[in-house]
């Protein structure tokens, strides 16, 4: 059976009245202190269907005192009995109750109670299940007559169940054997007061005060670090007073423990659920979301809001990336859901932006209160399809790179390499699984190797070496560049990224350059050498030239001028070197205008040359008069970088024109007033003439 195993080994023992189970007959003394206890406790009997009663050892002493080793059969003692337990095998009640006398020990009269119960063993067979109690007048009070066949249902018929009475003055009256084992032996629990067994602040005390006043409650206490739950009730006597409390108790310690760890794991869920990396959502049977963890919310970019009551096929894009169609997927799945098939698929959520996100996803079918559900657990994947995106890509770059690739770990093994690099050293391909120096045939790293410096520097670094012949290759010249990848967490270096190039063709071109080079700057040291001459010596035709020279940029400033330009305006080479040359045209003189016009034309492109007699603004603010030559110097394309000014003072030429210029001007009126006499006296001699003719043509003509 499941309360005792097996029953035969089962023992129900009274002791003034109450019921102790103890699964254990063959020892039942461990129980008690001594035999003389076992002997006071009350009795069992055993009925199986098909076979007699077995005593317990204190019925035999009971009603067989003289003989307790061999007693007679119950029937004999009380044939009534037999018809009473016939006819309650032959009906269906649960319960028999019989009560008769029957001569004790000493002749004393023993005033008998049959109680019994109908159970079924684990092969299910039936049996009657009784106690058999005397009832003495000084024990027969109304507690036995109102309890007693309730004492023995309850105890019978409820796992770990125990029970006792309290009397009015707070002390244990009346405790089971398994209540015994559970508080302590009985002798130290019976008499007791209540509040020596419990904490006197106790809830229990307080429930079985309260219960003497009337009042039935139940408790949930704990003694030893054993819970007990407890449901109290007051007993009434003579006069329907309280005359002590029953108690019925079970020890709840495996249920709290449980119900602890049920809050704990309830608990545990949450905040897996909570705090889950992984998507997890409750879906009905059709695949609609019920519930979502904040990470579903994270992985789809959409509120709870947006998921609650949303099929699994409304947030998925009609086409999954490989081709297959969402909504045949779907259906095959949830198919295989309803037989109770869990599923796992590689799946695509789409975001509420449009992008889409990647999954593993796992859909487990449970049942809850009977209603299926399903369990949707998705891990993002989306770095994995990225990462996997970006191996292919490294794969193509690297295959693309014409330059020999490998990629080597801290310890210089190869763990990467593209198909330049076998062919650069098809000797030691594969490489794979290699260490970098044994490319070159070494055995240890080669001196100055750029991975070696990379580690030290924390920085890529490259390095030009030679590798000398071979039987399979002749001398060339290899370039090897690392560059050290660094985990930006712990700051160390995880690899070193390498790259090689047959630079032979390189250092050759390169030697010639160098050649070249040395060659070409011998030569321009010596074209440099007689610039420097041809410098020096047109610097000094400048510096001994009597004309004014002036070196202008293409912005007007003045560049140089020679000591001859500097005496003619007056000026240090240091106070106008920079400045523009307007500082010197004279706006107030009319004729001098034209120069800044056709400088202006000259620079802009639209003049080669020109010369123009003008006046420069001295230092001192004086005039001089120079005639002034300017000459464009272009560029390789066409453009106007320089001009060159001569100017040559032409002060006294100017001063002794306009004396000349003067003494015309006086010649020319002292030959007018000559003009103007002769004119005077021709028409004098004319009108003289003609006064003269006049009167002597009369005397001519007379004559």
């Amino acid at each position: 059976m499941s309360r005792f195993g097996n029953f035969q080994t089962a023992s129900v023992y009274f002791m003034s009245g109450q019921v102790s189970l103890i699964t254990d007959a063959e020892n039942p003394c461990r129980h008690f202190r001594d035999a003389e206890s076992l002997a006071r406790c009350g009795y069992w009997v055993y009925f199986p269907a098909s076979a007699t009663e077995q005593w317990s050892p204190g019925l035999c002493a009971l009603l067989s005192p003289q003989r307790p080793e061999e007693p007679p059969s119950l029937f004999d003692l009380c044939p009534e009995l037999a018809g009473k337990i016939q006819a309650f095998w032959d009906s269906s009640r649960p319960r028999l109750r019989y009560q008769w006398t029957a001569p004790g020990a000493d002749c004393e009269k023993l005033y008998l109670q049959f109680l019994g119960m109908r159970k079924e063993d684990d092969a299910g067979e039936p049996y009657l299940l009784a106690s058999i109690r005397d009832l003495p007048g000084s024990a027969a009070p109304a507690i036995h007559s109102a309890i007693g066949e309730q004492l023995l249902q309850n105890a019978l018929s409820f796992e770990e169940v125990f029970f006792f009475i309290v009397g009015v003055d707070e002390r244990y009256m009346y405790l089971d054997g398994l209540g015994a084992s559970r508080l302590g032996p009985i002798e130290k629990i019976i008499g007791s007061l209540i509040s020596e067994i419990h904490p006197p602040d106790s809830p229990f005390v307080a429930q079985v005060r309260a219960a003497l006043q009337g009042t039935p409650g139940k408790v949930l206490d704990q003694l030893g670090g054993i819970f007990f739950e407890s449901r109290l009730s007051p007993l009434y006597g003579a006069g329907h007073s309280v005359c002590g409390v029953v108690g019925f108790v079970v020890d709840v310690s495996d249920k709290v423990t449980a119900l602890r760890s049920v809050v704990d794991n309830e608990k545990k869920y949450h905040t897996i659920f909570d705090h889950s990396q992984d998507a997890i959502c409750v879906l009905d049977k059709a695949g609609q979301v019920l519930l979502c963890n904040p990470k579903s919310q994270d992985l789809m970019q959409r509120p709870a809001s947006l998921l609650v009551g949303r099929g699994i096929l409304e947030l998925s894009p009609p086409v999954q990336p490989d081709g297959r169609e969402s909504a045949a997927v779907l259906d095959r799945c949830l198919e295989q859901l309803a037989l109770g098939v869990p599923q796992r698929l590689e799946w695509a959520y789409r975001t509420l932006d449009g992008d889409l996100a990647y999954v593993d996803v796992t859909f487990n079918p449970i049942l809850i209160d009977g209603d299926p559900y399903i369990i949707h657990i998705a891990h993002d994947r989306s770095d994995q399809i990225v990462a996997q995106r970006n191996e292919i890509l490294l794969s193509d770059i690297i295959s693309s790179i014409q330059d020999g690739v490998f990629l080597i770990d801290t310890e210089f093994n190869v763990v990467r390499t593209n198909e330049a690099m076998n062919r650069l050293y098809p000797e030691c391909a594969p490489l794979l699984g290699k260490r970098c120096y044994e490319k070159c045939g070494r055995v240890h790293f080669c001196v100055g190797c750029s991975a070696v410096l990379a580690a030290q520097t924390l920085r890529s670094e490259t390095a030009i070496y030679m590798e000398p012949a071979t039987d399979q290759k002749p001398t060339r010249w290899i370039e090897h560049t690392s560059h050290p990848i660094i985990d930006h967490g712990s700051q160390k270096i995880q690899y070193f990224f390498n790259t090689v190039r047959d630079v032979t063709e390189r250092i050759g071109v390169e030697r010639e350059l160098d050649s070249y080079r040395k060659d070409l700057e011998r030569k321009v040291e010596e074209r440099a050498d007689q610039l420097a001459v041809s410098e020096a010596a047109l610097r000094g035709v400048l510096e001994t030239s009597g004309s004014a020279i002036a070196f202008l940029d293409a912005d007007g400033s003045i560049a140089y001028t020679n000591e001859a330009f500097q005496r003619l305006v007056g000026y240090a080479a240091r106070d106008i070197e920079g400045a523009p040359f307007d500082l010197f045209d004279c706006s107030d003189v009319p004729e001098s205008g034209q120069n800044a016009e056709y400088r202006r034309l000259l620079f802009e492109g639209k003049l080669e040359r020109y010369r123009v007699d003008c006046a420069l603004l001295r230092k001192n603010g004086t005039h001089a008069w120079v005639e002034i030559n300017v000459s464009a110097v272009k560029g390789a394309q066409g453009e106007v970088q320089h001009a060159v000014a001569v100017m040559s003072d032409i002060s006294e030429r100017r001063e002794s024109l306009r004396g000349l210029r003067d003494a015309i001007a006086t010649a020319e009126g002292a030959k007018e007033a000559a003009d103007s006499a002769n004119q005077a006296k021709s028409r004098f001699l004319a009108h003289m003439s003609h006064e003269i003719r006049t009167p002597m043509n009369a005397i001519i003509g007379m004559t």
